[in-house]
């Protein structure tokens, strides 16, 4: 060590990998954007992966989406001797891009489930669990009438929550038209005051929207027909977005646990790379988070949930 500190010698990571046939790094790609904001869904599961690497002395390498979404080959990173793995999140996934790179042995787990045609390993959130938990809330409150308000029924996460969503209403025993399935696309304002006109027609009295902007653009929109939330309409939003406390009612939500999502891809790429045995999916449990969009009184001081879904 002596000598080490009179040389000045440091390592050489290139050399390392060579003789190790290991760059002991991780890639990061997020299809359809590269904001990584502090109160954005996916900076949970950011920094949850990186405490995972960390743990294992792995580093984490973000790649800049146009390159590699543009090529659309996933495999170049790792067979380039840049990364081991790559670790994938985003809404707009390639999903051709990530199966075919799985095809051809490269280490890829995702955030999130997609259908992909081929076996990627993947973390999710246990969406079904989540609309479970927040519809038999809403009947606590007595509300027999519920919509699911939902954006891009095509996204495999939102089509399982409207897919849970059904299900549920026929166990229940519900009587027809009584759990619906609204699409607002990106919360458009017109499709929102549509939507919003169309709940109260058909006299529901709640709902459960499928991101937690939603629910901030539904509230406006019953109040423009002179309704309230929650007096008279209750709302659960999916997300727990950072800021859904500071909205105005403070939002009650169903919170995928965003950050052990990031840690649990982590340790499942790393065993990967490892040449461990991996169990995919791996289906997280949401927590039911109450605040005051439901109905039930809430102070900032005295948050609870209602345990894990």
């Amino acid at each position: 060590m002596r000598i080490v500190r009179e040389t000045g010698y440091r390592p050489n990571f290139a050399a390392r990998a060579l003789a190790g046939r290991r760059t002991t790094t991780v890639g990061l790609l997020r299809f359809g954007s590269s904001r990584m904001q502090a109160d954005s869904f996916y900076d949970p599961i950011l920094a949850g992966l990186r405490q995972a690497l960390d743990v294992v002395e792995y580093d984490l390498l973000f790649f800049a989406p146009s390159r590699l979404a543009g090529s659309r080959d996933l495999t170049e990173p790792v067979v380039s001797g840049r990364v081991d793995g790559i670790v994938v999140i985003g809404t707009q996934t390639d999903r051709e891009a990530v199966a075919e790179a799985h095809r051809r042995g490269v280490n890829v787990v995702h955030v999130g489930r997609r259908d992909f045609g081929a076996d990627v390993p993947y973390i999710s959130a246990d969406e079904v669990g989540g609309i479970e938990a927040a519809l038999n809330h809403l009947r606590m409150h007595g509300h027999s009438r519920v919509a699911l308000v939902a954006e891009d029924l095509t996204f495999e996460p939102t089509r399982d929550k409207a897919e849970a969503f059904r299900r549920l209403r026929l166990a229940s025993g519900a009587a027809p038209g009584s759990l619906i399935v609204h699409g607002v696309g990106q919360a458009n304002p017109e499709r929102v005051r549509d939507v919003a006109r169309q709940l109260l027609d058909q006299g529901i009295t709640a709902a459960v929207t499928t991101r937690d902007p939603i629910a901030v653009a539904l509230v406006r929109g019953l109040r423009e027909f002179g309704v309230q939330v929650p007096e008279q309409f209750a709302l659960i939003a999916y997300d727990d977005l950072d800021w859904a406390p500071l909205a105005e009612p403070p939002l009650s939500c169903i919170g995928p646990p965003r950050f052990e999502m990031g840690r649990a891809a982590g340790e499942m790429i790393v065993d990967l790379i490892e040449r461990r045995a991996v169990s995919s999916p791996r289906v997280l449990p949401t927590q039911l988070v109450i605040r005051r969009s439901c109905g039930c009184p809430w102070s900032p001081l005295d948050e609870r949930a209602e345990g894990d879904t």
